[in-house]
Order: C-alpha cells, then sequence, then structure tokens
C-alpha cells in the first residue's frame, strides 16, 4: 500500500515504509519516495503528520521544527510578515508594549506612560509635573501655564497660573490681579481698574477710583468731587 504522510519507501521493491524524522513528512508528488523537513515558520502536526504554519506568537525559525513552534516573549511578536513569515520575533518600539506571551501585536503605551526602550513588557508612568511625549517613547515636563500629577498635564483655568516648566499645581491669582491669555503669569490690574467677578480687569464705574495698581475694588468718590477721567483720583468740584 502507499506510504502514510509521515512515511516514505524510496526505489523498488520494498517491503515497508519507512518513518521519516521528526519535523519532516513524505513528499506526495514524489510520490513518497522522500521525506523533507517542514519549512521555515511551519512545525509538524505530530496528529496529521502534516507541515502546519506557527500561530498566534508562536514561530520556528529553522526548518524541521517538530511538535510545536517557540512562543515568543513578553515584550516582542512574531514577524509575520517576513519572507517567509513567523521565523522570527520582533521587539515592541519604545512607545509601545506587550506584556503576555499571548498578545500578538505590540499596544501603545496609556496617557501618561511611556517606555524608553525598545522590548519593554509594560510602560512607566511619568512623573508628576511631566507627560508623555507624542511618541510615548519619553517624558516632557509640562508646560508653563499647565500643571499636572501621575503623567498627565492639564492647562490653568480661570484665574490660576503656572509659571516655568514642571509644575504639578496652577495657583491663584493674588486679588487685584488676573491670568494673560497663556495663564503663565499674573498681572496686576491697572489704576482705575479693579478685578470684576469674571476675574478680568474692568474700569471703575462714573463716581469710583482706584489710585494704584492692583486693586480689588474701586472706592466711591465723596460729595463735592468727581472722579478723574482715568478714574484715578477724585477731583474736587
Amino acid at each position: 500500500g502507499n506510504c502514510n504522510t509521515d512515511e516514505y519507501a524510496s526505489g523498488l521493491g520494498n517491503q515497508s515504509c519507512i518513518p521519516c524524522g521528526a519535523g519532516s513528512i513524505s513528499q506526495p508528488s514524489n510520490p513518497r519516495t522522500t521525506c523533507a523537513p517542514c519549512a521555515l515558520g511551519k512545525f509538524e502536526n505530530t496528529t496529521t503528520h502534516a507541515c502546519d504554519a506557527c500561530a498566534g506568537k508562536t514561530f520556528a525559525p529553522v526548518t524541521g521544527t517538530n511538535s510545536a513552534c517557540i512562543t515568543c516573549a513578553v515584550g516582542s511578536v512574531v514577524n509575520s510578515s517576513g519572507s517567509p513569515p513567523r521565523t522570527s520575533c520582533m521587539p515592541c518600539v519604545s512607545g509601545q508594549y506587550n506584556s503576555s506571551n499571548h498578545e500578538t501585536a505590540c499596544t501603545a503605551c496609556p496617557s501618561g506612560f511611556m517606555s524608553s526602550e525598545p522590548g519593554k513588557s509594560d510602560c512607566d508612568r511619568c512623573g508628576n509635573g511631566e507627560e508623555a511625549n507624542s511618541n510615548e517613547d519619553g517624558c516632557n515636563s509640562c508646560a508653563a501655564g499647565s500643571a499636572g500629577t501621575n503623567g498627565v498635564c492639564a492647562d490653568c483655568t480661570g484665574d490660576t497660573y503656572a509659571a516655568g516648566l514642571g509644575n504639578q499645581i496652577c495657583l491663584p491669582c493674588g486679588a487685584g490681579s488676573t491670568t494673560p491669555g497663556d495663564n503663565d503669569a499674573c498681572a496686576s490690574c491697572s489704576a482705575g481698574q479693579f478685578e470684576n467677578a469674571s476675574n478680568n480687569c474692568e474700569m471703575c464705574p462714573a463716581d469710583y477710583y482706584a489710585v494704584s495698581s492692583g486693586s480689588a475694588s474701586c472706592g466711591p468718590c465723596g460729595n463735592g468731587s468727581v472722579v478723574n477721567a482715568p478714574r484715578t483720583t477724585c477731583l474736587q468740584c
């Protein structure tokens, strides 16, 4: 009879088929007169005695792989697009990680985390006053006008500011001062102005004045006096 897929018989007059070696199968096109090792990226399925492609996160770097493919280590994934495929593993690039022998793809580090070198099994959280850069392979200080903890920076809002780099919290401006558009500094309201409820500098109303900069409120002119045009003092009638 014909030899099985894991057997061969070379020449004529054979009394029995000869087993192929581990990791090899006979070639039906010959027909079954020789054995050939399973190709790169494949292994001999010991149940069906066929060369099956490695699957999942496994690879076969040599011909004649028997029983099972090799599993890539954490921090790496199988090279599934090579020629031939599944002959090696590739480390996850910086900014990504792979934490399990079962994960078949690298994952980008989550917000506030980074990986600074290839082949990482997890990401590192950026510190207080820092955030991950756009490639998630390093940490940058929070910019002026922003602050943060646990690797996440946020813009300062309202009447708060953060001067310089790497701030962990935004600080409130004092009474009579407001933040310009970038929230990276405080500026005192000019003489003749006050800080209103919306934290903006506003001209004192009629018959009220503020003699110096940084006023939180304006004072009324007394009877028999009127405020001057810049509203910095009162003039006697």
